[in-house]
């Protein structure tokens, strides 16, 4: 776990800067609304999703991977490119895209919220870091 924890902090500041441009006006925002509204916009998400999951990737310590559930999940959600033929089928094609940029979010906001919480690596777990121990298999 330890090297994790090393690599969250070492990783901490550009975490951060990530965090920050999910969460400006044309990101995690403006993209769930882009899927309401039907906006082939919405596929902008799968970018903003890869970002993520490569400083995720980047956290990962050595010899292990992201969990085959997240990895699906983002694979669900990154793999298509935009068609006009999908809005027949709106919410099957582009819900993926949210609902993985939603997950990604979620751990890259745990390991922001962690990394900057704690000067050590917690020894109680809270829900958030043993879930990002998971994405890991860590736990």
């Amino acid at each position: 776990m330890s090297e994790l924890w090393d690599n969250i902090k070492r990783d901490l500041p550009e975490l951060r800067k990530l965090q920050k441009e999910t969460r400006e006006m044309f990101g995690l925002e403006d993209l769930v609304y882009r899927f309401y509204h039907h906006s082939y916009k919405a596929y902008h998400a799968r970018g903003i999703t890869r970002d993520i999951v490569s400083a995720l990737e980047r956290l990962a310590p050595e010899g292990t991977e992201i969990c085959s559930e997240f990895r699906k999940i983002v694979d669900d959600g990154t793999r298509e490119n935009f068609s006009t033929a999908y809005n027949k089928d709106w919410d099957r094609h582009v819900r993926p895209v949210i609902n993985a940029l939603f997950h990604a979010t979620y751990f890259l906001d745990m390991a922001v919220k962690y990394g900057g919480r704690y000067k050590k690596e917690p020894k109680l777990l809270p829900s958030g870091y043993a879930a990002l121990l998971e994405l890991y298999g860590l736990r």
